[in-house]
Order: C-alpha cells, then sequence, then structure tokens
C-alpha cells in the first residue's frame, strides 16, 4: 500500500491504515521497532512480543511487600538518592 509521509510537528510521519493496525493487534501508543533496509529502500516495522505476566510465587510475601512499599516509599526514595 502506497502511504504519504506527512509532518508532524518537527518530525515526519506515515501513517497505518486502521484496518493493518487492528491486523497486528496494535493501538495508538504501541511502541515500534523501526529498521531501514538502505539496499532494498526499505522501512522494517517490528513490534516486541508482549511481556509474559509474572507469576507470584507466595502471594502472602507479596502482599506484605507491597504494604511495606506502600508504607515506606518517601523513605526508600531519599535512601535511592544517596
Amino acid at each position: 500500500m502506497l502511504q504519504k509521509i506527512i509532518q508532524v510537528g518537527n518530525s515526519a510521519a506515515v501513517t497505518i491504515p486502521r484496518g493493518f493496525l487492528r491486523e497486528i493487534n496494535g493501538r495508538i501508543g504501541s511502541r515500534v521497532n523501526v529498521q531501514a533496509d538502505i539496499a532494498k529502500r526499505q522501512l522494517v516495522l517490528s513490534w516486541p512480543k508482549p511481556k509474559k505476566k509474572e507469576r507470584i510465587i507466595d502471594e502472602e510475601v507479596y502482599r506484605v511487600a507491597k504494604r511495606l512499599l506502600k508504607r515506606y516509599r518517601p523513605v526508600f526514595e531519599i535512601l535511592a538518592k544517596k
């Protein structure tokens, strides 16, 4: 499909048709990798695989850690700056 390069502020953009975006399960704000293949005169877009959701091994430890982080977050932020 032939698309036009448009100006967006000080940059340029190529629009992606809604049907194609839907086909690749993309959304506005999705991040993609852009690479140029100069020899073939191509721009190649690829999108990363979704990250696997980490499994919580011990729910009780997770709840306690989350509660401690919420309670002491300001102190942790001060310590992180030192």
